[in-house]
């Protein structure tokens, strides 16, 4: 909601700006700051009151002409009754602290016009993916959700002997609003969703956190947390299962430079204070700042990295060894490998990626991807470790890194990363292919070859995996028109049409596009899947498919010669017997030739023709036809009904076979007779050629 604004009466600020003389600057305005609480409406609570001076008019001036017109104010609201008789007080009641920022600045460039805001002392807020309650036994905590929870019995989980706290569930880029008094304030948290997978993590550990408060009191590096993992007394071997989920409690000026965390950071609840302690109003300014809200201190609850899982089946846990290294008797016994693996990290949906969040540890921390199977000691299957800055920025697609499992065989999974808003490393797992069903009007149901079954929506996606060695493979079925595609490949780049044939007949209804082109954020590449063509196609009953589609279609080629010649050449002669002949030659003309040969060039050059097929009227024809309004043979309702028609045809006349020796004595070796023709071929099919059984008549 917007803000309440007020003003100042003007015959309140009449004598504030008189003019000029000697004791204008001994003029004092005061504001007096009440904050409304339920809490106040209790018998035993007392209204809160705090009061403000506003600076004399020269640091108002002085403040308007300088670089960052505003400063900040924090201002103390005490019970009504302090000061007076202390005995009168039914019940002690912390004070609370606001900040006041004013920004100012100069009509007609001499009278100050000063604005007041009204702030936090300090702001938490949640920079990670996921949901977090931030608990504090603190007063004065407000958050903009309006899960206010308030706990009075006499347990609670942090082992303190607190009886009151706050808990408080803030979403992500939720802040928690402080306006405690004192020099800190201690707070918990602990993840707010249950996880849908990997271990289950509690509250922060190590009790409380206690964060410094006042104006110049900061952390002066990131603190390192963990949410550590829930210890089940159950499993008997939770007592080797330690660790968590990490994150990083930070100043926003840190995460603003970088979180480029140093992994020896240690793990402290106690940040480095500074000593001084100003319970008075004191001025604050910023030259950094452009709007008042820039001057609210902003402490972060935010991770390095996290992961987003497209995929919906994989977890990551922390890598306690490297695989590379592991000699093969350890790898070998299943027992001690198994106590070896660290329990993984919570894996948990989110409603802003759509995906399955995991946070995950510093991008210098080896980890492992890990599915589930049968295989296995433990069920899991674990993919080579790897580091997150190993993984190159980059926007998904062809450009992702392959993951490989720790048998070196390569997986269906691949990984990018690249860099969000708030300062962190988004790690993308995303399947090699997904397949989209891009009709408007028909359910598309995928069969692969290894067995998967997809059933696709209009405008849905869905992962699929391929076989290591056949490829990607499927079969596109329409249930509603009971029509099915032959088995195509589409595991490569390009573009093909398929004929969509009745389960029932096997006669064509149509056609549909398949492509597969470069992925980008959701998988390495996209098999889309185009709208049905049956233009002209009524799908008829008990398989009485019109086909239509086809029917004003006419494939022909025909290739006829009068005369075909085939020459059988023969280059192996003795060329040294040729030799002998030129030399012969050459010196029975009694004279020397003009240019000789230097070299074997020209013999090797020569072919002599060994054998010659002559074919006298060649023809060879193909045609394909499509019928309209074919007639089942016999009348037999279990004939199949077939539009597509196939003939070829080859015809040969007459044909002769020579023997080109010139020292053969019958040139003719075979001639055929002149009165019938050689060869008359002729081969009729129904249906398509590329059909497992195909009709020949």
């Amino acid at each position: 909601r917007s803000p309440a604004v007020f003003g100042v009466p003007v015959d309140i600020l009449h004598n504030f700006y008189a003019d000029a003389s000697g004791y204008i600057n001994e003029r004092v305005l005061i504001l007096q700051i009440s904050p409304v609480l339920d809490e106040t409406k209790s018998e035993n609570t007392e209204s809160l009151c705090g009061s403000f001076c506003v600076p004399p008019m020269n640091e108002l001036v002085a403040l308007a002409t300088s670089e960052s017109q505003m400063s900040s104010y924090e201002v103390f609201c005490y019970p009504s009754s302090r000061g007076q008789d202390k005995n009168t007080i039914v019940q002690q009641q912390n004070p609370m602290v606001a900040q006041i920022t004013l920004k100012v600045s100069l009509v007609q460039d001499c009278y100050p016009f000063v604005e007041f805001f009204l702030q936090p002392r300090a702001v938490i807020e949640n920079k990670m993916p996921v949901s977090l309650c931030v608990c504090t036994p603190m007063p004065y905590t407000f958050s903009s959700s309006l899960s206010l929870m308030k706990s009075n019995d006499g347990h609670n989980d942090f082992g303190s002997n607190l009886s009151k706290r706050s808990i408080h569930e803030l979403e992500p880029s939720d802040k928690l609003e402080i306006f405690t008094a004192g020099n800190s304030i201690a707070i918990s948290a602990k993840c707010a969703d249950n996880p849908i997978g990997g271990g289950v993590t509690g509250w922060l550990d190590g009790e409380w956190l206690d964060l410094p408060l006042g104006r110049s009191r900061r952390l002066l590096e990131p603190i390192r947390c963990v949410f550590p993992f829930t210890v089940r007394r159950s499993d008997p071997t939770s007592l080797n299962r330690t660790g968590g989920s990490e994150f990083f409690v930070m100043e926003s000026q840190q995460a603003m430079a970088g979180l480029n965390m140093d992994p020896e950071i240690k793990n402290s609840s106690k940040a480095t204070q500074n000593p001084r302690d100003d319970s008075q109003s004191a001025l604050y300014t910023s030259d950094s700042a452009e709007r008042p809200q820039e001057l609210v201190r902003s402490i972060w609850l935010t991770v390095t990295n996290f992961a987003v899982d497209h995929t919906g089946d994989i977890l990551f846990e922390q890598a306690r060894y490297n695989a590379h290294r592991t000699n093969a008797r350890l790898q070998n016994n299943k027992m001690l490998a198994s106590k070896l693996h660290s329990v993984p990290f919570s894996a948990f949906s989110s409603k802003y990626h759509r995906r399955r969040i995991t946070l995950l540890p510093n991008s210098t921390v080896p980890i492992h991807l890990v599915q589930l199977t049968m295989d296995g000691a433990d069920g899991m299957r674990r993919s080579l470790p790897f580091c997150i800055e190993d993984i190159p920025l980059c926007d998904g697609g062809v450009e992702s890194t392959s993951i490989q499992w720790q048998d070196d065989r390569p997986s269906e999974y691949f990984a990018y990363r690249k860099l969000s808003s708030n300062y962190q490393s988004e790690i993308h797992i995303i399947p090699e292919f997904v397949i989209f069903n891009g009709c408007t009007k028909n359910k598309v149901l995928i069969r692969s070859s290894r067995g998967e079954q997809l059933m696709l929506d209009t405008g849905k996606m869905a992962p699929i995996r391929r076989h290591h060695q056949q490829g990607l493979i499927i079969i596109i079925e329409l249930i509603d028109l009971d029509a099915a595609t032959t088995p195509i490949q589409v595991d490569a780049l390009g573009l093909k049409v398929c004929i969509l044939k009745s389960t029932s007949t096997g006669a064509p209804i149509g056609c549909m596009a398949i492509q597969t082109v470069n992925g980008a954020r959701d998988s390495r590449l996209v098999v889309k899947i185009g709208s049905i063509n049956n233009s002209g196609v009524s799908g008829g009953q008990g398989g009485n498919i019109s086909g239509g589609l086809f029917s004003n279609d006419v494939l022909r080629v025909r290739c006829r010669w009068s005369e075909l010649e085939l020459t059988l050449n023969d280059t192996q002669l003795d060329i040294d017997k040729r030799k002998k002949n030129h030399k012969f030659k050459a010196e029975s003309t009694h004279h020397t030739p003009i240019s000789q040969p230097k070299d074997d060039a020209k013999f090797n050059d020569v072919q002599v023709k060994a054998a010659q097929i002559c074919f006298h009227r060649f023809t060879v024809d193909f045609q394909r036809i499509f019928k309209d309004k074919a007639q089942l043979s016999n009348g037999s309702a279990n004939s199949l009904l077939f539009h597509e028609r196939s003939q070829f045809a080859m015809i040969i006349h007459q044909i002769r076979a020579t023997d080109c020796h010139p020292e053969t004595k019958s040139p003719v070796v075979f001639q055929s007779s002149p009165k019938t023709s050689f060869l008359e071929l002729c081969i009729r099919t129904r249906g398509p050629l590329n059909a497992d059984l195909v009709k020949v008549d």
